[in-house]
């Protein structure tokens, strides 16, 4: 059998512990919930990326293999960040469709440093996400575009928030055109890809014995991007080459939500606020934020909105 007939098979075994609840738009949106009772240790999800991205960080990586760049090394076609590894067509496959049509725009990027080059990383990530075929449904997923663009207007979004994207990379982006002579994206296409990445997508990240980041990027999950957030999660995750799995860590009842935290758990309340608010546009009121800023409990639902 074959690896991706192999996680096929998986996918379809674990999906029936896991069910839809809920509609996109409409109140608190899509949860998913367990559809019959669970111990811990069950394995509810497991699922491949639709795409891998580079993220922008304070490590420059390649933006095909997503491995870490000790110096400066660039695409000698495009001038994105490429590790020797990856230069040629044969070698970078998650490159090569923004190479092209960057090339056939005749844009070629020549970045002096690394921290202009972290900047590029950005814009790789989301053109790679427009190049998708619509096949892959990602115009489903939560794009939070006004949220994003209030809070620039309030001076309160991330530093790769919707003013950004306006400024740094709708000006190219909207420029490039098809072979036909047509302009392939426009500037409502442009934020909706930032807020799906922003709001979607769960970080990628390999250290080695030392501690220091060897590959780091960000990854796209239709279904498991559905797991609403609780500090106190009744479920934990992990990445490894890609593909996500992710199981309960206690029992969890028929009809109970399925829940993950989204960042780091021993961060501070005031650190996880932050991130919840800047870049997924939600203020968390699980039970343990509340007790954690007010110094009691709401009631005995644990939730996030």
């Amino acid at each position: 059998m074959s690896m991706e007939k192999y996680w096929l098979n998986q996918l379809d075994k674990v999906s029936a512990k896991v069910r839809v609840n809920g509609r996109r738009g409409y109140g608190s949106g899509r949860s998913l919930v367990a559809s019959t009772n669970l111990v811990s240790g069950d394995v509810v999800m497991i699922e491949a990326p639709i795409m891998t991205f580079p993220r922008l960080s304070g490590v420059l990586v390649c933006v095909n293999c997503l491995g870490r760049l000790d110096y400066l090394s660039t695409c000698t076609r495009c001038g994105l960040p490429l590790c020797n590894d990856c230069q040629g067509d044969d070698q970078a496959d998650l490159h090569s469709r923004e190479c092209q049509v960057l090339v056939h725009n005749d844009v070629k990027f020549t970045p002096t440093s690394n921290i202009e080059a972290k900047l590029l990383l950005s814009l790789t990530s989301v053109l790679r996400l427009l190049l998708l075929e619509k096949s892959n449904n990602w115009q489903d997923l939560e794009s939070n575009i006004m949220e994003r663009k209030q809070q620039a207007f309030s001076g309160s979004g991330s530093i790769s928030g919707w003013r950004f994207v306006e400024t740094k990379l709708v000006p190219l982006l909207t420029s490039l055109k098809n072979e036909s002579g047509h302009f392939l994206f426009s500037q409502d296409d442009i934020h909706e890809a930032a807020g799906v990445l922003d709001t979607n997508c769960f970080q990628l990240k390999e250290v080695d014995k030392s501690g220091h980041v060897t590959r780091l990027g960000r990854c796209l999950y239709l279904n498991s991007s559905m797991f609403n957030n609780n500090c106190d999660p009744n479920c934990h995750r992990t990445i490894v080459n890609g593909q996500l799995e992710i199981w309960t860590v206690r029992p969890v009842s028929e009809g109970e939500e399925l829940n993950i935290c989204y960042v780091d758990q021993d961060m501070d309340v005031m650190d996880r606020s932050l991130v919840f608010r800047t870049s997924k546009q939600f203020e968390c009121s699980c039970q343990r934020c509340v007790i954690e800023i007010y110094g009691k409990s709401l009631d005995n639902n644990h939730s996030c909105s």
